[in-house]
């Protein structure tokens, strides 16, 4: 997304769209999962000049995914933590961030 767009309401509007699936449940996040959502959402946020909004809105996708994934098996953290470590490290030295509060 261009840093200039001043209307990135739309951005919100797909992240709602799919927030509702994630919201069905441990089986869509297994779809998200075989889609290889955590690959997407590394290359989003360690995109090259990437516009801070959308990297907060990736954030957010994951965090819903996560909150919808199987609290026994937790397969999306668990591969996530396995695979994808760059991603909380990320969120963990961003997280005063002022784009964050």
């Amino acid at each position: 997304m261009s840093k200039t767009l001043v209307d990135d309401t739309i951005h919100e509007k797909v992240l709602s769209y799919l927030s509702d699936y994630a919201a069905k449940g441990p089986n869509m996040i297994s779809v998200f999962i075989t889609w290889n959502v955590l690959d997407i959402i590394h290359d989003v946020i360690f995109q090259t000049e990437q516009d801070y909004r959308i990297t907060a809105l990736v954030i957010k996708f994951l965090a819903r995914l996560l909150a919808n994934d199987d609290r026994q098996q937790a397969r999306l953290y668990r591969k996530l933590s396995e695979t994808q470590r760059g991603i909380l490290d990320y969120i963990i030295i961003n997280i005063f961030a002022k784009e964050a509060l």
